[in-house]
């Protein structure tokens, strides 16, 4: 670490869906260099060149590694999956997260207010479950 660099602060990241998560952020290939098989990181974005993957256990992965900080924070699942905390416990999403979380409340709404008799949509299930009782009868 260079002298004018600052310490990153760990970040916390959890996840809510899984109590053990394991995130490959740099996915291996196996290739042939003198002779040799080698592995290494087919994203290459960390400076070992690794094949690098995170466990989270109960939950939980802390870490002061800023390429993995950043790995995580760009990586698909990241605010569908797990989240980061700071050291005040404030989470950060960027927009785009936002928006996927958005519409998948909204899709998922819809499907939970479609009539599965007649495919009417409905606003609420609480006027689904009014409408029901129609097919009662």
């Amino acid at each position: 670490m260079a002298k004018d660099a600052k310490p990153v602060q760990p970040v916390r990241f959890t996840t809510t869906k899984y109590s053990e998560l394991r995130v490959v952020l740099d996915p291996s290939a196996k290739k042939e260099v003198a002779g040799a098989v080698i592995t290494t990181g087919l994203k290459k974005s960390f400076k070992s060149g690794l094949p690098t993957s995170v466990q989270f256990m109960d939950g939980e992965l802390t870490t002061s590694d800023p390429e993995i900080i950043k790995a995580l924070k760009s990586h698909p699942s990241y605010g569908l999956d797990w989240i980061a905390e700071d050291q005040e416990g404030e989470v950060e999403l960027p927009d785009e997260v936002l928006k996927k979380v958005n519409e998948k409340r909204e899709l998922v709404q819809s499907v939970r207010s479609k009539c599965p008799t007649c495919g009417k949509d409905f606003k609420n299930d609480f006027a689904l479950q009014g409408h029901m009782k129609t097919h009662d009868k």
